[in-house]
């Protein structure tokens, strides 16, 4: 597994039928990033392995929400992280941008 895939664990209300299940498994599977989607629906559990350069996990609340559920409780992502791709630009910065000198005539 690369670095930069990680893996949330979600609790959903709402996902109480085969039609929830479907949509809920369909929203996350839509979200670029997303790897793989592990669902137990008898306990509402969601497990979700992503590459956070590309996706941040509040994403997937998002994406639960819309399909008219709630994720009640996460686990396995720590809630103080940056924006996705921001751990990217901070290990690697760019140079400064140089400007043009101006002349005076």
């Amino acid at each position: 597994m690369q670095a930069s895939m990680q893996t949330v664990e979600l609790e959903i209300g709402g996902m109480d039928s085969d039609r929830a299940c479907r949509g809920v498994r369909s929203a996350l599977n839509c979200i670029r990033g997303v790897a793989r989607i592990a669902m137990e629906p008898h306990t509402r559990g969601v497990t979700v392995t992503y590459d956070a350069f590309k996706v941040a996990p509040r994403q997937f609340e998002t994406a639960v929400r819309v399909m008219g559920c709630e994720v009640e409780h996460m686990t396995g992502c720590d809630s103080r992280a940056l924006p996705a791709g921001m751990a990217l630009v901070q290990k690697s910065p760019l140079p400064p941008a140089r400007r043009p000198a101006l002349h005076e005539e």
